[in-house]
């Protein structure tokens, strides 16, 4: 939905806090889904048990993960790049797509050490919760840069035509807004399904039956003719076979 018709046309030509939701929603909403609905042996299946998983294990590690995600958040708010990106042309559109790859790429990093499916790529709940308040710091300064900026930040978007009424400042502002929700609303909301809620380790084990429960008359007598199967085609303390025993037991 966030890379097709209408949201992705809109956000290309028309209105930035647009493409700060798609950014949101490959960012916050897709990546940890995904990881979720991955089954574990899938994704060793995938990268093995040698280079591709060492690297993985690697790019995973919470402080990688987290500078690598923090990175391409900021640099795909560079107005070079985003100027470039928004266009008609080949390399314009390549670039836009390349930067939601690594978009979704940093993302998908990210949260593997909160809900990935390998088990030892994940760190401990109080390391998951500070490692998900430290994912909605950085951010906060290109979004306090298109909130507060005097003017336009981004040539491509100052367009003579606005989409619903709204104007550039305001929808620079409405940009830095989106920006500041997802990195505190969405990562709150992700922390409540996963710590409230777990998905993964949240199956609980079936209930025990007692022993001591009475058994109906006609299975017990079915398991005493089992037993006199089990002691050489011989009843129990009365040295019958099994069809007498069976119908002694009548």
């Amino acid at each position: 939905m966030s890379s097709d018709w209408p949201v992705h046309d809109i956000s290309e030509d028309y209105l930035y806090w647009v493409h700060m939701f798609q950014h949101m929603a490959l960012s916050f909403f897709v990546p940890p889904l995904a990881l979720i609905a991955t089954p574990a042996w899938l994704l060793r299946t995938i990268i093995g048990t040698r280079t591709g998983y060492r690297t993985l294990k690697c790019f995973c590690h919470p402080v990688v993960a987290g500078v690598l995600f923090n990175g391409v958040a900021m640099l795909t708010h560079i107005p070079l790049l985003v100027n470039a990106s928004v266009g008609d042309g080949f390399w314009n559109g390549a670039l836009h797509y390349g930067l939601h790859v690594a978009v979704v790429v940093a993302s998908l990093l990210m949260w593997m050490p909160v809900v990935g499916p390998i088990q030892e790529f994940r760190i401990g709940v109080p390391g998951k919760m500070i490692y998900l308040f430290l994912q909605s710091v950085v951010p906060t300064v290109p979004a306090a840069w298109l909130t507060f900026a005097e003017g336009s930040v981004y040539d491509a978007y100052e367009t003579p035509i606005r989409l619903w009424g709204i104007s550039v400042a305001s929808d620079q502002q409405l940009a830095g807004a989106v920006m500041k929700l997802d990195r505190w609303d969405v990562p709150l909301g992700d922390r409540d399904l996963h710590f409230r809620h777990p998905i993964r380790e949240g199956l609980s084990a079936p209930a025990k039956t007692s022993d001591a429960q009475p058994s109906h008359p006609h299975h017990r007598g079915r398991r005493e003719s089992l037993r006199c199967l089990d002691t050489g085609g011989r009843g129990p303390l009365t040295g019958l076979s099994p069809r007498s025993w069976r119908r002694r037991q009548r």
